[in-house]
């Protein structure tokens, strides 16, 4: 598991409401077709360090995407306001990760490739002290 990842289960299976939906489905890199629903997954996609003239990084600027998936819209929708609360603008150690902040990008719904389960897919972007 990245770092990133230690930390967004850390904070998501630690928060009640997330938790009362999705227990402790959050995921990363799962398929949709192997998980029991409501639940979370989460994919990296892509890490910009901030180099320095002296070593490597300091701080990373992990991209994430978060992807919601339940039986019905309206559980999509409230899993993903409880995540949105808990991840946008966090910042501190979550897990044993140090957080400088967390911001969420953006969210689109869709289906699953059958059609028949609402998804929620949300970009976010963590900026992690090393």
């Amino acid at each position: 598991m990245s770092k990133v990842g230690e930390a967004i289960y850390a904070l998501l299976s630690a928060d009640p409401g997330v938790s009362n939906l999705a227990e402790t489905r959050i995921f990363p890199n799962r398929s949709l077709d192997k998980i029991t629903n409501p639940a979370i997954m989460y994919q990296v996609l892509g890490n910009d360090p901030s180099d320095t003239k002296d070593g490597v990084s300091n701080l990373d600027q992990v991209m994430v995407q978060i992807t919601i998936v339940a039986k019905d819209y309206s559980t999509v929708t409230q899993l993903s306001e409880l995540v949105r609360l808990k991840l946008d603008r966090f910042k501190g150690l979550a897990g044993n990760v140090n957080i400088q902040s967390v911001q969420f990008l953006n969210s689109m719904d869709q289906f699953d490739e059958e059609g028949r389960l609402p998804i929620e897919i949300s970009d976010y972007k963590f900026r992690v002290i090393r």
